[in-house]
């Protein structure tokens, strides 16, 4: 039996998805406008459902009226599949988190996502396997805290677990944020997703040529429980001209036991590509990964939903405990002023 999509809306990626549909063996329907008036959703396998800008809030109210419409009874109990593609990220972060689809969920499996996330899932997918003897670990380094670099962060948070970890709980997968005022707006992403960095190691580093200040974070269950986050988080206030960062830098690049990838994700896409050009030679030598963010309009891969979910549960931890982490001693939060000659060893490895 051939399968059926019904498109809704008008976007850049319409034609990419018509493409992967016929592809697959969809027979494809397309319409322009997000009215439910006269849309007949049975006989359909899947709906595509595309926002426009300013459309967010009448999409999802028409999501509610497509499953109103929509008889599970008739589809021999199997519920629609629907992408749902919206414009604004906070609109992405409310339908992950919030569950507003009672009057949905009973009959419509929604994806929902913004092209940013994307593009963002894209760049966490892009790693090569680890395996259970492993000594690397993936460093993902990310200039610019904008909306986009904390999804691309918070994507590599969700994704980037891998096998090694269990073996040697100090080969943890590590983000470094760098921005002017990193420490500000760090507060923020701790705040949306509290329940995170409550349970992760993180710092905030603030480095200067007299002393580097280091604000250090441990988990809540440390000395209750054992150890079982295996990412850990760095915000750094400062630029990339800052002599220490690119010090740094060029250290982590030539670290062959590092699996580091480069994003520039400041919200002026400008200012990304220009930045690109100036980085530590080092990195372009070893050819790193450097992404560069740019406004995202088209493509979308139909089948990253069930990628997702298989990167989400692919690791089952069989023990979860590090001898390193006793090294850890103090407050829960506490400031430690650093002199030049112990910055190095400082500010190398999260776990002291």
């Amino acid at each position: 039996m051939i399968k059926r999509v019904i498109i809704i809306g008008n976007h850049p990626i319409t034609n990419n998805l018509v493409l992967q549909y016929e592809s697959k063996g969809f027979e494809v329907e397309q319409r322009q406008k997000l009215l439910a008036e006269g849309i007949a959703l049975n006989g359909y396998d899947e709906l595509c459902l595309l926002a426009g800008d300013g459309e967010d809030d009448k999409t999802v109210a028409m999501l509610a009226e497509l499953a109103s419409i929509y008889d599970v009874d008739s589809h021999d109990g199997k519920r629609l599949v629907c992408h749902l593609l919206v414009q604004n990220n906070e609109t992405l972060r409310m339908l992950q988190t919030c569950d507003p689809y009672d009057a949905v969920r009973q009959k419509i499996d929604v994806y929902p996502f913004t092209m940013d996330e994307v593009w963002s899932r894209s760049i966490v997918l892009d790693y090569e396997p680890i395996t259970v003897q492993s000594e690397k670990h993936v460093h993902l380094v990310i200039f610019g805290m904008s909306e986009i670099a904390e999804m691309v962060a918070i994507q590599a948070a969700h994704i980037a677990h891998y096998p090694n970890y269990v073996r040697n709980h100090s080969l943890r997968t590590r983000i470094t944020m760098v921005d002017a005022r990193a420490e500000q707006k760090s507060d923020r992403l701790i705040k949306h997703y509290q329940h995170l960095f409550d349970n992760s190691y993180y710092r905030i580093v603030r480095p200067s040529e007299e002393k580097t200040v280091v604000k250090f974070h441990k988990p809540m269950y440390e000395n209750r429980r054992e150890d079982f986050v295996d990412v850990e988080w760095e915000f750094v206030e400062a630029e990339l001209w800052n002599a220490e960062v690119r010090e740094k830098i060029q250290l982590w690049a030539k670290d062959e036991k590092q699996m580091m990838t480069v994003v520039m994700a400041d919200q002026d896409r400008d200012r990304n590509a220009a930045q690109a050009l100036f980085l530590p030679n080092e990195l372009y030598q070893r050819s790193i990964p450097i992404y560069i963010y740019k406004e995202q309009s088209d493509g979308y891969d139909l089948d990253l939903p069930l990628v997702r979910m298989a990167k989400n549960v692919n690791y089952i931890y069989d023990r979860c405990y590090n001898e390193n982490v006793e090294d850890w001693k103090g407050l829960l939060r506490y400031t430690v002023e650093i002199d030049k000659e112990e910055r190095e060893r400082s500010w190398s490895k999260l776990s002291m």
